[in-house]
């Protein structure tokens, strides 16, 4: 599947659009050009060339943050679709976040399920919902077995079913995804408000040096312990 027939499914669907981590709006804007609404969210809006692929801006963002975005658009909730276009890895919290926030329809995602793009509690989000990605399944395994951290602990409130799937690289390399959301789960699990204030989640995330990855990585430690109703224990030496 090439990137032009991934935009033809996006394209295919009826509603408006987020793109969170629009990046420098390339597809976004080409999606607006051929009449989809399409708000783009991401902090940085000051780059002209993307720092990792040297792609030129094409669209500033519209929003910094998705908290930006709902309280300008509350009634969006539970109605937008959601673009994820090669989410950072590792401990980011924005997809999952986006997910959690927006509550959407449909999520258009474009990540790696060995673990190069997408967050830790993204690739948990989409084992819980039948998805087959390894990224971070060890550690995974760890909190199973050794916290009795079961894998479905994740902060979603609906359940997804993946609707379209294709590989374009061998292994698990990148992947092109469509989920639409379902029923309401019966059983969910939601963050505390006390730690909602201090995971400090609208700030730029970026892939930066290793205290700054352990301390994110604490963070989706106190997330999954706060889930499941218990203190935090730190069992992993980044």
């Amino acid at each position: 599947m090439s990137e032009l027939q991934f935009i033809e499914k996006i394209l295919e669907t009826k509603g408006i659009f987020v793109s969170v981590g629009s990046g420098m709006g390339r597809i976004e804007q080409e999606l607006i050009s051929k009449g989809k609404i399409v708000f783009c969210i991401d902090p940085n809006n000051k780059d002209i060339v993307d720092r990792y692929t040297r792609e030129k801006r094409v669209k500033k963002p519209d929003y910094s943050y998705v908290s930006e975005f709902i309280k300008d658009k509350p009634s969006s909730i539970g109605k937008v679709n959601l673009i994820l276009l090669h989410p950072l890895p590792d401990y980011s919290l924005y997809d999952i976040f986006s997910i959690l926030s927006l509550e959407p329809k449909k999520i258009f995602l474009y990540y790696m399920k060995g673990g190069g793009s997408g967050s830790w509690l993204l690739h948990r989000f989409l084992r819980k919902n039948d998805v087959n990605t390894i990224a971070k399944i060890k550690m995974d395994i760890t909190l199973a077995t050794q916290i009795q951290i079961c894998f479905n602990v994740c902060p979603i409130k609906y359940k997804y079913k993946q609707v379209f799937e294709e590989d374009i690289d061998k292994g698990f390399g990148h992947t092109y995804s469509i989920l639409e959301r379902k029923e309401e789960l019966e059983q969910q699990y939601k963050i505390s408000d006390k730690l909602l204030l201090e995971l400090e989640l609208d700030k730029e995330e970026e892939v930066l040096g290793k205290n700054d990855i352990e301390k994110d990585a604490n963070k989706n430690l106190d997330i999954l312990f706060d889930l499941s109703g218990r203190e935090t224990v730190r069992i992993f030496s980044l």
